[in-house]
């Protein structure tokens, strides 16, 4: 999921520059990246990458 992430917001970024924001392709591609988020969210340990970095007790 790592790995994805940055993949996705890449597709969003092109797409939204390329087709519009309101084009389906680009609101496809803004679920994939909400969809991945998510996952992400409820993966152990996974970090994503708008989250402040832990902060050791």
């Amino acid at each position: 999921m790592e790995r994805a992430i940055p993949l996705y917001e890449s597709i969003l970024h092109q797409r939204e520059q390329v087709l519009g924001d309101t084009h389906p392709r680009t609101l496809v591609s803004r679920s994939n990246l909400a969809g991945a988020r998510r996952a992400g969210a409820t993966a152990p340990g996974l970090q994503l990458p708008s989250d402040p970095p832990e902060q050791p007790e």
